[in-house]
């Protein structure tokens, strides 16, 4: 629960787009439990989510890095 319930003040943020349906649905929860914004939510969502899948992130680029030779560009982003 304390996991995705984590309220920091983001410095640096930046505008993504969701369907409506989804917001509705975030929006709500996060309204009933009123301890974190929208944008703290799906920010501790989408942390999570890389840090779990982090090596299957990064063997899916590197896959796909290496058929068009670009591999040494990836370290430098990840």
């Amino acid at each position: 629960r304390e996991l995705f319930l984590k309220g920091e003040y983001l410095k640096e943020r930046h505008c993504v787009y969701i369907s409506q349906e989804n917001y509705l649905r975030i929006a709500s929860v996060v309204r009933l439990l009123n301890v974190v914004t929208v944008g703290n939510y799906l920010d501790n969502i989408l942390s999570h989510h890389l840090e779990e899948f982090q090596r299957d992130i990064e063997k899916i680029v590197e896959d796909e890095l290496l058929k068009y030779n670009q591999l040494k560009y990836w370290y430098y982003y990840f």
